[in-house]
C-alpha cells in the first residue's frame, strides 16, 4: 500500500513535464531546467553503486529500507508545506530549496 501511494504521488511529479514546468516558472535558465533530468538519472544510478556493499552487510534489510523510505518521503512533505505557507518566497530561494529536496529524494 505504501509503495502504491508513493508511486501514485510521484507520477504527479514527472521529471519530464511537471518538475521542469515548475522550475521554468521560477527561472528561464535552460541549464537549471536540464539539471532535473541529470539529477534524476544520477539519483537512480549512483546510490546503488555505492550503497550495495554497505547494505549487503545487514542481516535484515527491512530496517534499512524503512529508514531510507522515510528519508525519501519527508522532504517532499516539507517542501509541499513550505509552498503552501510561504508562496511568496523569492525565486532563487525556492529554486535552491527545490533542488536540495529533489537531490535528497531522488533515489
Amino acid at each position: 500500500m505504501d509503495n502504491w501511494l508513493f508511486m501514485t504521488a510521484l507520477s504527479m511529479l514527472s521529471t519530464t513535464t511537471i518538475l521542469p514546468a515548475f522550475v521554468m516558472n521560477l527561472t528561464s535558465s535552460y541549464v537549471l531546467i536540464g539539471l532535473i533530468t541529470t539529477i534524476s538519472i544520477a539519483g537512480w544510478s549512483l546510490p546503488q553503486v555505492f550503497g550495495a556493499h554497505y547494505v549487503a552487510k545487514f542481516p535484515v534489510k527491512k530496517d534499512m529500507i524503512v529508514v531510507v523510505t522515510a528519508l525519501e518521503r519527508a522532504p517532499w512533505l516539507v517542501f509541499g508545506l513550505f509552498l503552501m505557507f510561504f508562496p511568496s518566497t523569492g525565486a532563487n530561494a525556492m529554486l535552491a530549496l527545490f533542488f536540495l529536496v529533489f537531490t535528497i529524494t531522488t533515489r
